[in-house]
């Protein structure tokens, strides 16, 4: 008898994904990248970041249809993004890697993420030595071997996280990177 009840009722059913996604869009299209070779042979940590966005994109667009999405659209949510400009720029590889995908399978003609540049992430300047002297002293062991490995290698973290002591004789250490 609460007057409130059918107005919950309803948006919750709003906030319901449709069982089956309607042909044609991104809700349909995301789930069948996520299935492709392509994607499965992605490095873990590239698919995991992949899929990242596109949850985003699901969020956002799950009922839209993909073909024919307006460059205006994509430059309009980068806009959106532009305080975390990696953010935006991932996004957009994200976008444009489901449109080649599309492509490729004859859903769709044109890549509307082609020729958006991406955003500016500035210059990353190494810790003053100051900082880097208060961070060493601060840590303890293992802290301090992550903050030695990667400021002294300039390798990316997922690089020096994979680094191992050296095996063989010498003192090399083998760098592989992602």
């Amino acid at each position: 008898d609460d007057p409130r009840f059918s107005a919950e009722y309803h948006r919750l059913l709003e906030d319901r994904p449709a069982a089956t996604p309607a042909r044609g869009t991104f809700g349909e299209l995301v789930p069948l990248y996520k299935g492709s070779a392509g994607y499965r042979q992605l490095a873990d940590s590239t698919r995991r970041a992949r899929a990242y966005y596109l949850d985003m994109i699901l969020d956002r667009w799950a009922r839209k249809p993909y073909a024919g999405t307006p460059r205006a659209k994509i430059l309009e949510w980068q806009d959106e993004l532009q305080d975390t400009p990696g953010k935006a720029n991932q996004l957009v590889i994200t976008l444009s890697a489901l449109f080649t995908f599309a492509i490729k399978r004859e859903l769709m003609t044109r890549n509307p993420c082609a020729r958006i540049d991406r955003l500016d992430l500035g210059e990353r300047k190494p810790w003053p030595a100051a900082v880097l002297d208060q961070a060493l002293g601060a840590a303890g062991d293992m802290l301090r071997l992550a903050i030695v490995a990667h400021y002294f290698t300039g390798q990316r973290i997922g690089d020096v996280i994979a680094m191992r002591r050296p095996q063989g004789p010498g003192d090399l250490i083998p760098v592989v990177q992602e």
